[in-house]
């Protein structure tokens, strides 16, 4: 649908008459579905609940006109009638929206671990406690609704396809892709037990295995390391870091009850405030140089990284696609600290400061 959309200065703007027409009180712009941010999938579902009817109108505009573009804007209209895609529309909006409430807090920049896991924790029993019929009953009851709303029957069975005969090389194979054949959907019950249940299925399957109890105490050992964490630098905490990263835990508790009093009046407000305070006792606190390195290296986020892919996307474009490698890395790097202010007078006394016998040479 967003595809659709935006392939087109023509379809878009017949979305945003149906938007004008209709004088909707909520209505956003389509957002696209992306393969790797959670919180981007609720944002493409709930904006298309939302401007549904604004879609609807749009499509039926575009039928109208008879050109090329009915062909494909009948089809999106006949597939986003079907009950299959409202139900499923539907029951996406309710579980992605509470995972996007994690998503985001995953994505702060201030992200304190001991906090998230309780968040964590959280997420994944209301997602077991949803997956039940009481729950169900509940969300149907709003698809029939929304179905009610647009005037869509939830009895409309699906178009007839001819049924694909499965070769005989196939038989008694066990199949891991699709073969053609879908069963068809008809009951609340039919809905429950084969969209809803295996969707949440498989978010707490995916979920408990990215948030494991061993990874989420590793997690939680560097919160301890922050000078902000109210379990800053508690030994009991700091053990399942100290051993994932294979240190000796005997000499760290030594380490501690020294460095404890020595802390104490000091104000850090971060980990890089410590590891400075640390450099001249490196070799009296090994093993606490060697946490506090490995506390560093862990990322905070995510954004980071997706920031960097954000402005490869809009630098690598298919005009530059013969660029080398370094001069890739040089633009993105430009294009990610541009907003930096540097002051160039500071910078050009730094070097005449530092390099008395040079020259800024100007090609």
């Amino acid at each position: 649908i967003h595809s659709y959309f935006i392939s087109s200065s023509v379809t878009n703007e017949y979305y945003q008459l149906a938007q004008e027409k209709l004088a909707l009180a909520t209505s956003s712009k389509l957002k696209t579905w992306s393969d790797i941010r959670w919180d981007s999938r609720w944002s493409s579902v709930n904006a298309i609940m939302l401007n549904y009817e604004s879609i609807v109108v749009a499509l039926n505009d575009l039928i109208e006109e008879g050109d090329h573009r009915c062909i494909d804007a009948r089809g999106i209209l006949s597939a986003i009638q079907e009950p299959l895609f409202i139900v499923t529309m539907v029951i996406l909006n309710k579980l992605l929206g509470s995972i996007k409430v994690l998503s985001d807090q995953l994505k702060s920049e201030s992200l304190d671990y001991a906090e998230s896991q309780f968040l964590i924790l959280s997420v994944i029993d209301q997602l077991q406690n949803e997956r039940n019929e009481t729950s169900f009953k509940s969300i149907y009851s709003a698809v029939l609704d929304f179905a009610n709303r647009h005037g869509i029957d939830m009895n409309r069975k699906s178009k007839q396809r001819r049924s694909n005969k499965i070769p005989t090389r196939f038989k008694d194979a066990f199949i891991t892709s699709t073969m053609g054949h879908r069963k068809e959907f008809l009951t609340e019950a039919d809905y429950r037990e084969n969209i809803y249940f295996p969707l949440i299925d498989a978010i707490l399957v995916e979920m408990r295995d990215r948030f494991s109890p061993s990874n989420l105490a590793v997690l939680s050992s560097v919160s301890s390391m922050s000078p902000q964490s109210k379990s800053f630098l508690n030994y009991d905490q700091l053990l399942p870091l100290a051993s994932h990263i294979n240190c000796d835990q005997n000499h760290l508790f030594n380490e501690l009850q020294v460095l404890q009093p020595m802390l104490q009046n000091k104000k850090l407000s971060n980990l890089n405030e410590l590891y400075h305070e640390m450099i001249p006792l490196q070799e009296a606190f090994s093993n606490m140089m060697l946490m506090i390195k490995a506390a560093l290296t862990f990322p905070v986020s995510s954004c980071t990284c997706e920031r960097v892919f954000s402005k490869m996307k809009l630098i690598k474009t298919r005009i530059r696609t013969t660029m080398a490698d370094e001069r890739l890395s040089d633009l993105c790097i430009l294009s990610i600290e541009r907003d930096f202010n540097i002051d160039f007078e500071q910078v050009i006394d730094q070097f005449a400061v530092n390099r008395n016998n040079s020259r800024i040479l100007l090609r």
